[in-house]
């Protein structure tokens, strides 16, 4: 991802398929706690420069990751 620079608010959104609708997530970057989210519900990430993975887990254990790069 390029930052846009004097851009304000920059976001990555993330998303998922195949949750069921009441069923909670929990989004980490590079191994920090940064949200939960429900169901398909977008997560919204605000970008730092760097590079990054991105995990989302479910109640049960199973969790997905990517790893990205922010210029």
């Amino acid at each position: 991802f390029m930052l846009v620079e004097g851009m304000k608010q920059q976001k990555i959104v993330c998303e998922t398929i195949g949750n069921k609708k009441d069923s909670p997530l929990w989004w980490f970057v590079d191994g920090i706690p940064v949200g939960r989210s429900t169901g398909a519900e977008p997560f919204v990430v605000e970008p730092e420069p760097g590079e990054h993975t991105l995990t989302c887990a479910d109640p049960n254990g199973a969790s997905a990751s990517v790893s990205f790069s922010v210029q």
